[in-house]
């Protein structure tokens, strides 16, 4: 009854005792998870709110602090160019920091490093879909009384009953 089998399983590892680490194994495996942006966040539908253990406070949360992390720094440099200084050089920063980070992984992305920091500016529209997401998989959770997943449905009564916990 893990929705989210994966990181119950990562969790379970580091729980024994175990150390986990990260490889990167281009061109050796290939795994098509979604098709296109609607296709990640049909994917999503399943795990976000699993991911919160099917708690609406703590997503509540996760969905404010998404919107305010991934936002703010954007409308903060517009404002900060603008009307308010205050804003600019927090934001400034911030946002310096997301194009180094897109400009150390830009390696590891298909097809052979074509990520760009350019890229940071689509990043509104991807949190702004990642935010849409995690509204829906909540609100379908809860309007279905629980998740779909592979044709076969799981109340979330159950769910929540057989949650462990992530830490």
């Amino acid at each position: 009854m893990e929705v989210i089998e994966d990181l119950r399983m990562g969790y379970l590892i580091k729980r024994a005792g175990f150390a986990s680490r990260v490889v990167t194994g281009r061109d050796l495996v290939r795994i098509r998870w979604a098709h296109g942006a609607w296709g990640v966040v049909s994917n999503l539908t399943k795990n976000v709110f699993a991911a919160f253990r099917f708690r609406i406070g703590l997503m509540v949360a996760g969905i404010a602090a998404t919107a305010v992390l991934c936002l703010v720094p954007f409308a903060g440099l517009v404002m900060g160019l603008g009307w308010d200084r205050a804003w600019l050089w927090p934001s400034a920063v911030s946002l310096a920091a997301l194009a180094a980070l897109y400009w150390r992984y830009r390696r590891f992305a298909e097809p052979n490093g074509v990520i760009t920091v350019l890229w940071l500016l689509t990043f509104p529209a991807a949190a702004l879909l990642f935010v849409y997401a995690m509204v829906r998989s909540t609100v379908l959770t809860l309007v279905r009384g629980g998740v779909v997943w592979r044709g076969t449905f799981y109340p979330l009564k159950e769910l929540r009953e057989h949650v462990g916990p992530l830490r």
